[in-house]
């Protein structure tokens, strides 16, 4: 039951970060691991098997040293490199920018509609691919 009640935050959880926070979240990794464990190490509060303090006194805890190690990665990633991307290739997405095409095409329904080879240039047959896995 837990397993499921956290299912269904970590998936909300993804909507919001993206969409109503506009966090940049590539790989929803806050919302699906972040509020995922938070949840689950609430409810071993909540189901008698750990005191309130010890839950939420660890959840401080890690919440501080990734906070902490996450901000000193950035700073030694950004003395490196960039962190962002111009805006127009930000827009365009980086396999086009990048590579010169697109991994694929999403449709209003975000289902991939074209596939490309490998060079990003010639649409292939989604049943193209199959046969090359042994599919029909």
């Amino acid at each position: 039951m837990v397993g499921g009640i956290a299912g269904v935050l970590r998936q909300e959880a993804v909507g919001f970060i993206c969409n109503k926070a506009s966090i940049d979240d590539t790989l929803d990794v806050f919302a699906v691991h972040g509020v995922g464990g938070i949840f689950g190490t609430v409810n071993i509060a909540v189901f008698g098997a750990g005191t309130w303090a010890a839950q939420l006194g660890g959840l401080a805890v890690v919440g501080l040293w990734t906070g902490v190690v996450t901000w000193v990665l950035v700073k030694a990633v950004a003395l490196v490199t960039e962190l962002r991307v111009d805006a127009e290739t930000e827009y365009n997405g980086l396999g086009l920018s990048v590579h010169g095409g697109r991994a694929y095409e999403l449709t209003s329904q975000g289902r991939a509609n074209r596939t490309f080879d490998s060079s990003g240039s010639v649409p292939l047959k989604k049943s193209a691919l199959r046969q090359g896995f042994g599919g029909p």
